[in-house]
């Protein structure tokens, strides 16, 4: 009897507490079936009025919401599960939809977290691509700047060549047109260069007779002297032998004398005397003759005939070069005078070919100093492009530097970079990258879904353990208490009796 009041008490708090559980699966139902109605009219508002990002965000949104709230009724069904018995396989394959379905929710919202950081990182790489098109348009501009003040000091050196071009035509056009008109010229110069070569002509005659002469003159000279050469060697000879003699004569002279006897000796130096005196007086003879010069001057009545042909004939050739001279000087005077004359007329076209050709090249030297200053603006242009350029290219490594520590603030980034040992998220491979999310994120998913159903079942086993425990001792309570009132009635109908 006591053990059915127990058991009857005891059945009365499960069926409480199953009742609340009923209930809050039932709440739970109604929420689930608010909020996907809900869902759907603000889905369809949405695409009516907005369908911009707002919408889809919703849109993705909404079924996190929807999940979160099945997450609520998972408990109740494990409570279910603990106390079916015919139901036990429908519920085992409920709860297990509920995890599969709580696993992938975790798995997609930790995706769509890190799509978060991609996103974030995505931005900051946009951010660097705009600023890198900044520093491309800047340079684009700069070489359009460039490019344009290159064509236009292009044009106008080109000006300046057709400038010059035109006026070296004009100046070559003007020579030819003069040599037309001043025929006379050309046939005045050829008549004084004629005139001059017969000049020089004469003067060589003239040159050739004075040297013909001076030869004639000189081979008479060398004909006299070689005469007078001979016949003073000879005369040479013959005084050499005379004094030789002379010598021999005096030492004969003195022997003979020692060798006579006192009555010849008179005879022979008379003899001897005779001898000495008569080569004395050839000797004589011979000196004279050479020191007097008694010779004939045939040779220079030759050379002063020559003289007096060759001074008539000098005197033909200085005429003619006089009259040749005359005739130069007057041709001379004619081509001067007609060459004057053509090159005042040309230089007088010359000038005004320069004067015109000078301020044509004042007028582009004027538009080229315009466009110089011009460019000088434009300078200052490319100098603050250049600049921003620098900054910009400051911002893209400070961004740089920005997303590389956005990246790798993330665990799944910062771990992957230690897999591949790297400290630029950019060089991070993207298999390294899926690995390690795959892993974290399937390991968080996997414990977030699991985790409530095993703490419950494990609650209701400790319960149920509990329930057991408590039971036993109510029961002995109640049979402690039981034998009390048996010992009671016992002792009392004992004292009755």
């Amino acid at each position: 009897m006591m053990n059915k009041n127990i058991q009857s008490s005891l059945d009365e708090k499960k069926v409480i507490e199953l009742n609340q559980y009923s209930g809050v699966l039932r709440k739970v139902a109604w929420a689930i079936e608010f909020v996907v109605v809900f869902i759907g009219l603000c889905i369809s508002v949405f695409l009516v009025l907005n369908s911009g990002t707002q919408t889809s965000a919703f849109i993705l949104a909404a079924p996190f919401v929807m999940i979160s709230i099945v997450e609520l009724a998972k408990i109740p069904f494990v409570v279910g599960l603990w106390h079916a018995r015919k139901s036990f396989p429908l519920y085992l394959v409920m709860i297990t939809l509920l995890c599969t379905l709580t696993f992938e929710t975790l798995l997609n919202g930790f995706e769509r977290a890190f799509s978060s950081i991609n996103e974030g990182i995505n931005i900051k790489e946009i951010e660097i691509s705009r600023l890198e098109s900044n520093i491309e348009a800047n340079l684009n501009s700069i070489d359009v700047i460039a490019a344009d003040y290159k064509n236009e000091s292009n044009k106008y050196d080109l000006e300046e060549a057709d400038i010059n071009d035109t006026y070296q035509q004009a100046y070559t056009s003007a020579v030819e047109d003069n040599k037309v008109k001043s025929k006379s010229i050309p046939v005045l110069l050829s008549s004084l260069n004629i005139a001059k070569q017969e000049l020089i002509d004469l003067k060589v005659e003239k040159a050739n007779l004075l040297l013909e002469l001076a030869q004639k003159k000189e081979e008479k000279f060398k004909d006299s002297i070689q005469r007078l050469d001979n016949s003073d060697n000879a005369v040479s000879d013959e005084r050499k032998r005379l004094l030789s003699e002379l010598q021999t004569l005096k030492i004969a002279k003195e022997q003979a004398i020692n060798d006579a006897n006192f009555f010849t000796r008179g005879s022979v130096k008379i003899e001897y005397d005779k001898k000495i005196r008569y080569t004395n007086d050839q000797l004589n003879n011979i000196n004279n003759r050479t020191l007097t010069g008694d010779k004939p001057d045939e040779q220079f009545e030759s050379v002063k005939f020559l003289d007096n042909y060759y001074s008539d004939l000098l005197s033909i050739k200085d005429d003619l070069i006089a009259q040749k001279s005359a005739a130069v000087a007057s041709l001379n005077s004619q081509y001067v005078t007609a060459s004057k004359a053509s090159y005042r007329q040309l230089e007088s076209l010359k000038s005004k070919l320069l004067a015109n050709r000078n301020a044509q090249l004042d007028s582009v030297d004027a538009e080229r100093e315009e466009l110089d200053n011009e460019f000088k603006n434009q300078k200052l242009t490319i100098n603050s492009l250049l600049k921003e350029n620098n900054q910009l290219h400051f911002d893209i490594r400070r961004t740089e530097i920005e997303t590389n520590s956005l990246a790798l603030s993330n665990q799944i980034y910062r771990m992957a970079s230690y897999i591949d040992n790297v400290d630029n998220y950019k060089e991070i491979k993207k298999n390294s990258l899926t690995l390690v999310g795959l892993i974290w994120f399937g390991s968080l998913a996997f414990i977030g879904s699991i985790t409530g159903v095993a703490l419950t079942l494990s609650g209701l086993h400790l319960k149920s353990l509990a329930d057991k425990i408590a039971l036993k001792r109510e029961q002995a309570t109640q049979l402690a208490q039981a034998d009390t009132a048996q010992v009671a009635s016992n002792s009392g109908n004992t004292s009755v009796s």
